[in-house]
């Protein structure tokens, strides 16, 4: 079920293309989902939720340069309160990630340093040829944040609607620490992700959008 393609790199600190060079731009993999999830990296390894054509970690302005980009997964960072997460926390948000996934079909749940992040993949890419494409998926993306703060209490930070945005793998070297924290389910059996939104959802989408509308 995850043989979703993601672009996975070995840091954060690759540069992006067309903002950069393409011969400047360290090459990356393009891999499932599931094989990124799991590995255990000697790096401080990041992944990015679409398919790049030519392996380069892309900016915005890819939309005017390729045919088309891919996203194929649908990825929500969540932290504690004041970015601090408590054992309490912990313990009540696995809680209410396991309503999620009950509801909602199996995600994948890794916690981090401040909190955790929720992966599932997409039934079908989301296709983005155009800015207006761009807008709808940041849309849609608010839409799936006020659905999970509405029904299971998990307030996901809505800025990560941002497209291009890359995100620190599970098992990774973090200043030389090997990162072993917490998960739950399979990193090889994620369920795409699809929501029964309301009215109320959406309103609230667009107030996350005025609010946040200097994120990109």
């Amino acid at each position: 079920m995850s043989a979703s393609l993601v672009t996975a790199f070995r840091d954060k600190f690759h540069c992006g293309w067309p903002k950069n060079h393409l011969e400047r731009c360290r090459r990356g993999v393009v891999a499932p989902l599931g094989d990124v999830l799991f590995q255990r990296h000697d790096t401080d390894a990041h992944f990015c939720a679409y398919i790049s054509p030519n392996a380069r970690r892309l900016t915005r302005g890819a939309i005017n340069e390729l045919e088309v980009v891919e996203l194929t997964v649908i990825v929500l960072d969540v932290d504690g309160p004041g970015h601090q997460a408590s054992d309490a926390w912990r313990v009540e948000m696995r809680g209410r990630v396991g309503d999620l996934f009950d509801e909602h079909g199996a995600g994948y749940m890794y916690e981090t340093a401040g909190g955790f992040r929720i992966v599932y993949i997409q039934k079908q890419p989301t296709v983005l040829k155009t800015f207006a494409d761009v807008r709808a998926w940041k849309h849609l993306y608010l839409i799936i944040v006020a659905n999970f703060a509405r029904r299971f209490g998990i307030e996901a930070d809505p800025k990560c609607r941002d497209w291009t945005r890359h995100f620190r793998l599970p098992f990774v070297l973090r200043d030389g620490v090997r990162q072993e924290r917490p998960t739950v389910g399979d990193p090889f059996k994620i369920s795409p992700l699809t929501i029964d939104a309301s009215h109320e959802d959406i309103e609230e989408a667009g107030r996350l959008a005025r609010e946040h509308r200097g994120a990109r």
